[in-house]
């Protein structure tokens, strides 16, 4: 990360709220879209902020817990200059050309104090937890869909670069006697197995996604 030539960091900017675009300035400026934790998620330039912002979609800014506008007043001739200087400085993710993002930079956290750097890795965990839920249910009904094809084409699903592996899962069920032994059964449930004592009761599907 580089410095800043003589030009204020995030929290010595002014702001205002989402709620609150009308306030902004019709004048020339850099804008700097931040949440609550002092993360910069997108910077921006225009010759006139009121209008740039109040015409912004900004659902995508809500969906991304931006908090504030942050924005500095400058002429014409540094405006490039400027927004140049705080893309190098904040390497904001929503500046980033999506097939050339450089995780390492993301987030941005040598800018944050050390509170905000609490702030902002919980706000990872909670999305990260968000996420995995979305991701298990979307895993399971993939699996479903997956092994519907094989079942009917007799071979595994692909799609892009990726084969979808589906296999089937056995759920065992034992003897009374080995439930009674349970603590001492290891190395008997081996050997019901393997000697047909033990039967499937139920199969239960998973699957593997992997690269080509």
């Amino acid at each position: 990360m580089s410095n800043l030539q003589n030009l204020p960091l995030l929290e010595d900017l002014k702001a205002v709220s989402l709620d609150n675009l009308t306030k902004l300035p019709e004048k020339i400026g850099i804008c700097l879209m931040a949440n609550k934790s002092g993360y910069v998620y997108y910077v921006s330039k225009s010759t006139n902020l009121k209008q740039y912002l109040l015409n912004y979609d900004l659902s995508n800014l809500y969906q991304n817990n931006i908090y504030k506008i942050h924005y500095l007043l400058c002429n014409q001739t540094e405006l490039e200059d400027i927004e140049a200087e705080y893309l190098i400085f904040y390497t904001p993710f929503r500046n980033q050309d999506k097939n050339q993002v450089d995780t390492e930079k993301i987030p941005n956290s040598i800018s944050l104090s050390f509170y905000q750097k609490i702030d902002r890795y919980l706000e990872i965990c909670n999305l990260i937890d968000k996420l995995e839920k979305e991701k298990e249910i979307l895993k399971k009904n993939i699996t479903n869909h997956a092994d519907d094809y094989k079942q009917k084409n007799g071979t595994n699903l692909t799609y892009k670069n990726i084969t979808i592996l589906t296999n089937q899962r056995k759920t065992w069920e034992y003897s009374s006697v080995v439930k009674e032994l349970e603590t001492k059964i290891k190395n008997l449930k081996k050997v019901e197995q393997k000697n047909g004592l033990a039967k499937v009761v139920k199969l239960s599907l998973y699957s593997t996604i992997r690269g080509k």
